[in-house]
């Protein structure tokens, strides 16, 4: 059994963890915006997952794919959509969030949100609304 921990690894937990300082060193000490773990995921989705509205908007900031996706097809969005963290939403909707993304099974982010009982983000999908006219 290997006690090597990859960058990756460490990476993605300082994001759900909400640690931007340690996204900033791990940065420095090499780790890759969008790398995925040993489980397939992003920072940017763990953060989205765990509701780290500070990490989100760093990790876009820094250049993470807003629309990167897991072996399921889940993307930040879905992931947001599902844990129903409203904010962690907006942001990505402001940076471009593809809101068309189908998982897997088929299922959309909006699909997510009305199936979990977020009506938030539920709302915010569903009505189209432009950044640019402030509904985001």
């Amino acid at each position: 059994m290997s006690l090597l921990v990859k960058i990756e690894d460490l990476f993605t937990e300082a994001a759900g963890d909400g640690n931007v300082k340690e996204l900033v060193s791990l940065l420095e000490q090499g780790a890759r915006i969008n790398d995925t773990d040993k489980e397939g995921y992003a920072a940017l989705q763990v953060a989205a997952k765990k509701g780290r509205d500070e990490c989100v908007t760093f990790l876009l900031q820094e250049g993470a794919d807003v629309n990167q996706r897991d072996s399921d097809g889940f993307s930040a969005l879905h992931e947001a959509a599902f844990w129903g963290h409203d904010n962690v939403a907006r942001i990505l909707l402001r940076h471009g969030a593809d809101k068309t993304f189908v998982n897997s099974e088929g299922t959309t982010a909006l699909d997510l949100a009305v199936r979990h009982g977020n009506g938030v983000i539920a709302h915010m999908l569903s009505e189209g609304h432009s950044v640019e006219r402030g509904f985001y």
